[in-house]
């Protein structure tokens, strides 16, 4: 037992429990990929949110192209709509000026978005563990209409992860439902 997570808003505490917390309910661009044929201490980066994703030639530029089919979870005010790749950005922003991480992606010189589904960083320097440090559980993308709402993420869990948030009793249980939509 490792204790509740201290708060809910994984860019205002950085803890090990929220960000624990965090992963179930917020996607990201990459993971780490999980499952039987995975060896022990194998970390390798796949497509959570991004569908694909491609590097340049010079290592400065990775393209993310999101999920078609990716929802917000179906709960007011994100109510099932499509995740954007403003929304990403959005997220970026959020985490350069709220997260005590934030220096993590101090190697981001630019992000930006590109249509509906395209996210472009662009890097200051060659960094080859950038897709490492996506997959890591650091960066999550977030509802913008949630923290304009509430402030932060501190009342309110939605997002376009596996699993929707239905409660949390401090001391007793995190209750979630599988995500239709993941």
């Amino acid at each position: 037992y490792t204790g509740d997570p201290p708060d809910l808003d994984p860019y205002l505490n950085v803890t090990f429990r929220a960000q624990e917390f965090a992963g179930f309910f917020y996607s990201r661009l990459l993971y780490f990929d999980s499952g039987p044929n995975v060896k022990p201490n194998e970390f390798v980066p796949v497509p959570d949110l991004a569908e694909s994703y491609t590097i340049s030639q010079d290592g400065m530029t990775y393209t993310f192209k999101l999920r078609a089919n990716a929802k917000w979870q179906k709960a007011a005010p994100m109510n099932g709509r499509a995740v954007t790749a403003d929304d990403v950005v959005y997220s970026f922003n959020r985490f350069r000026k709220d997260s005590p991480n934030k220096t993590q992606l101090d190697i981001v010189k630019e992000c930006k978005a590109e249509g509906a589904n395209t996210v472009i960083f662009t890097l200051t320097e060659a960094f080859a563990p950038f897709e490492t440090l996506m997959a890591s559980p650091l960066f999550w993308i977030i509802p913008k209409e949630v923290v304009e709402a509430d402030g932060d993420l501190r009342k309110k869990t939605i997002g376009s992860g596996p699993w929707i948030f239905d409660k949390f009793e401090k001391g007793v249980q995190i209750v979630a439902k599988r995500n239709p939509d993941y």
